[in-house]
């Protein structure tokens, strides 16, 4: 049970950090360079999170992994890129890289999201709440990216 709470955590804050990236579209450059550094951190603990998951209880992740592809790979394959991605969106010299690296792993994570989605029961709960977590997942596809763009240089 208090691996939910650490799944929920994992996704609350990437759920921050949509919201705080809607927010401040707007906004002008010193809130911007805020954001460049709270953004990456926040993403980064959520990997860490999520890396730590797949360790302490794979069991809870099965549902989510298609039949197709083999449990055990899926989670020490999740585990190592999680746990790497995270890594490198903390140091700053790797973080660009990190934030290429996120962006493909939200992209591969996305026909998951969408293959749960059209379960009868999605892992998440309703159908409403698994549409909700494939626009924060698209939202996390342009985190990678702004990631990778505010730090080019």
């Amino acid at each position: 049970m208090h691996f939910r709470a650490i799944y929920i955590f994992s996704n609350f804050m990437k759920f921050i950090w949509a919201w705080y990236m809607i927010y401040t579209l707007s906004l002008n450059n010193s809130k911007i360079t805020v954001m460049k550094k709270l953004i990456p951190f926040f993403l980064a603990v959520a990997m860490i999170f999520g890396a730590f998951g797949h360790v302490v209880a794979p069991e809870f992740y099965a549902e989510l992994i298609p039949s197709f592809i083999p449990e055990f790979a899926a989670h020490l394959l999740s585990t190592i890129a999680e746990a790497a991605i995270g890594v490198s969106l903390i140091i700053p010299r790797f973080r660009k890289y990190g934030g290429l690296a996120f962006m493909g792993l939200m992209i591969a994570f996305l026909p998951i999201h969408v293959w749960d989605m059209l379960k009868d029961e999605p892992f998440v709960g309703s159908k409403a709440i698994a549409l909700v977590r494939i626009v924060i997942q698209l939202l996390m596809i342009y985190a990678g990216w702004w990631i990778y763009i505010k730090h080019k240089s």
